[in-house]
């Protein structure tokens, strides 16, 4: 539970019954009934913003059951427009949307309809024909990502914020060329769609799990010196002993009995940091593809 002065309201979005009450009026406006509802991913960053993402069994007048999926968000600054805003009875106010239209991701619509990316693939050059898309990842507010097949093969589509969409493509332009990562086909900046290759293979977290092959320990180490040796494209990056401490509260809001070790583990590290090479960031088993 998330314990942060700044978000009063939080516990709100964590707690299944307090979630459902909140969602029930946002279904049924849409025209469902809300039957059940389990929180699937939370988004937050510390004295800011929390987003949910849920799973809501919903119901229809037509005998029809389907898992819809919904976003709430408390942010300490003024909510988007274009969403509902709910309250929680005690002064906080509650952004709601339906997926696809998150108010921070206006591309997102246009990429999981399957008429609209008939459009952008045929712009881009592939082949015209119908369209098979299936979402994928859905992180609220910051990014989604939905594959899609048609008649000349497959792709993914990522959806970021509109400001990030360009600079994400030429890293894949530029990065394509010296390591082994889904080349760019193109973007729509605008709406914050980038068009990605589908690689083969499946996430290395998934062949762990199911006990086969996977590279040994010195081949990742390889793949990671091989990055180190490719030129930076987008500067040098904050040293990371500068959000040590920002992590440490974090912890501490959402571990409070943790606290004081999480602090001492942010003093340890802390130290002079000389930038050296380039590093992927965000390097864990679900971003390795192996076959």
């Amino acid at each position: 539970m998330v314990n942060d002065p700044a978000l009063p309201g939080a516990p709100v979005l964590l707690d299944r019954d307090a979630a459902a009450a909140l969602l029930r009026p946002a279904v049924e406006a849409g025209g469902g009934g809300l039957e059940e509802i389990t929180p699937h991913h939370a988004r937050y960053q510390q004295g800011r913003r929390l987003a949910v993402r849920y799973g809501v069994r919903t119901s229809w007048p037509d005998g029809r059951r389907t898992t819809e999926t919904y976003a709430a968000l408390i942010d300490v600054e003024d909510l988007p427009p274009g969403i509902a805003v709910l309250h929680d009875g005690a002064g906080t106010r509650i952004g709601v949307w339906a997926y696809p239209y998150d108010p921070f991701l206006p591309g997102l619509p246009a990429a999981a309809a399957p008429a609209s990316v008939r459009r952008l693939l045929t712009e881009l050059g592939a082949q015209d024909g119908p369209v098979r898309i299936t979402p994928r990842v859905y992180r609220p507010t910051s990014r989604a990502v939905l594959a899609v097949t048609g008649v000349g093969g497959s792709c993914y589509l990522k959806v970021v914020r509109p400001d990030r969409a360009e600079a994400l493509h030429a890293l894949h332009e530029t990065l394509s060329g010296h390591l082994p990562i889904p080349a760019s086909y193109g973007c729509a900046g605008r709406q914050g769609i980038v068009v990605l290759e589908a690689l083969r293979g499946e996430p290395l977290g998934a062949a762990l799990s199911r006990g086969a092959p996977v590279p040994s320990p010195a081949d990742l180490l390889d793949l990671l010196d091989r990055v180190a040796d490719v030129p930076a494209t987008d500067g040098q990056a904050a040293p990371p002993n500068d959000t040590f401490a920002d992590h440490a509260a974090t912890m501490a809001r959402l571990l409070p009995s943790e606290t004081s070790r999480a602090t001492a583990i942010a003093a340890a590290a802390a130290g002079e940091w000389v930038p050296d090479r380039t590093v992927h960031g965000d390097f864990y088993e679900a971003q390795v593809l192996v076959e």
